[in-house]
């Protein structure tokens, strides 16, 4: 008797969700989740991999059955406040429709390995983004070590508190993922590579050897700041030509007035001619986005930033800082928030007017269903930002944030009160 389907019909549920029936998510610690924003399932170390662990079987049994698991409760708050969660995104993109049949409904195992893998090798980064944290960024790490004092006063925004894994832990942790990663490369259809700054850690070069024999069924998708196109001596460009496809996702975070600011140690120029070459060179390029992560250090220049990933040929995309919290968009004055819901509605009632300028600046618009693409994600993802701004007002921890931004800089930086003097006024 054929097994019955138990994903037919489950869209329109508050609970269900590809992710756990196909991707698994690793961090730098080694620790298992179903997508970056849930909650432990497991541990790369351990018997299954965190891919069966006993809570993983769990919440895939309760999001068929309706019921909500808190390792899902970031995509929750997400969707309570209005903005697209990650659950819902998942809804968009191709999956293995197949894989119920792999599911072991009585259990909850799932009989095959997964065909996603997210996968972070390390926190090693060469950037210091003002919304980032010890956790991904190397930078970062340095910078705190350096300074215990502040370190210690920002123990209440970041939850990595402690000392980093040695050196030889976290070589254990990657020998484990890249092994997994080898015996799954048969099943593998997509692995997500972040990091910190993948592009410039060795392990990355390393698992796209082990990938290589199935490199033709897999497609790569990077979380990247595209500050480089080679490890040493090695380009990745003729090394990712061997895989099905590449889709790059580069976090950008601004226009060039604001985006060196927010993203300490960056170089635009550089950046532009890294988006430049990948677009004219990498034959299997499938798609090039821009990411925004709205956080209050960069929202209110969210339509340049939009103008500006349009001129550069990139889809528009956005995600919401939720840690640390100090650093949401939440925390901006009401006369603030107000004033730039007004600016973005305007500019969205008349979208496609205002962004035929700058769909004429790049030859990847010619397209018209890329055009059409690009003004029905730029509408869904400014009215997502703004909702989740509108959704709570934590304007009581505006001066501090601030404060934050103060603690956070080196004497020779800018600060927010010079991009935002105005502000002065709710200080």
């Amino acid at each position: 008797m054929k097994k019955k389907n138990p994903f037919l019909n489950l869209k329109n549920t508050s609970t269900f969700c590809y992710q756990p029936f196909h991707h698994i998510n690793y961090s730098v610690d080694g620790i298992s989740r179903p997508c970056p924003r849930g909650q432990p399932t497991g541990h790369i170390s351990n018997k299954e991999n965190g891919w069966n662990s006993s809570s993983w079987k769990n919440l895939r049994k309760d999001i068929l059955n309706g019921v909500e698991n808190s390792i899902c409760s970031d995509c929750k708050a997400l969707e309570n406040s209005g903005a697209t969660s990650y659950r819902q995104m998942s809804f968009k993109r191709q999956w293995s429709t197949n894989a119920f049949e792999s599911y072991e409904p009585e259990t909850g195992e799932m009989k095959t390995p997964p065909t996603e893998v997210e996968l972070r090798f390390s926190n090693e980064c060469n950037f210091r983004c003002k919304m980032c944290s010890p956790a991904y960024s190397s930078r970062w790490e340095s910078f705190l070590r350096k300074r215990p004092e502040i370190h210690k006063k920002l123990d209440n925004y970041y939850e990595f508190n402690k000392e980093s894994f040695d050196s030889s832990t976290q070589l254990s942790y990657n020998e484990a993922l890249i092994n997994s990663l080898e015996k799954w490369a048969p099943h593998l259809r997509s692995v997500l590579i972040a990091g910190g700054e993948p592009l410039i850690q060795k392990e990355h070069l390393l698992s796209l050897e082990k990938m290589k024999s199935n490199a033709n069924n897999i497609s790569l998708f990077y979380n990247t700041n595209l500050s480089t196109l080679s490890y040493k001596n090695h380009s990745f460009i003729p090394l990712w030509e061997n895989f099905k496809s590449i889709i790059l996702k580069v976090s950008i975070d601004g226009d060039p007035e604001i985006y060196s600011f927010v993203r300490k140690f960056s170089d635009t120029k550089k950046l532009e001619n890294n988006i430049y070459t990948v677009q004219n060179e990498l034959t299997n390029l499938e798609k090039i986005i821009g990411t925004f992560t709205a956080s209050a250090f960069n929202i209110l220049r969210i339509i340049e930033a939009v103008k500006y990933f349009t001129k550069l040929g990139l889809n528009f995309h956005t995600r919401q800082v939720q840690y640390p919290e100090i650093a949401s968009t939440q925390v901006l004055p009401p006369q603030e928030k107000m004033a730039l819901t007004k600016k973005v509605n305007g500019f969205l009632s008349n979208l496609e007017v205002n962004m035929e300028p700058h769909f004429k600046e790049h030859f990847y618009w010619e397209d018209p269903d890329k055009r059409e693409y690009q003004l029905k994600s730029i509408k869904e993802h400014l009215l997502s930002t703004l909702n989740f701004m509108n959704f709570k007002d934590k304007s009581s921890y505006f001066k501090e944030f601030i404060e934050h931004d103060k603690l956070i800089s080196q004497s020779s930086d800018k600060t927010l009160l010079d991009y935002y003097p105005k502000w002065k006024d709710y200080l």
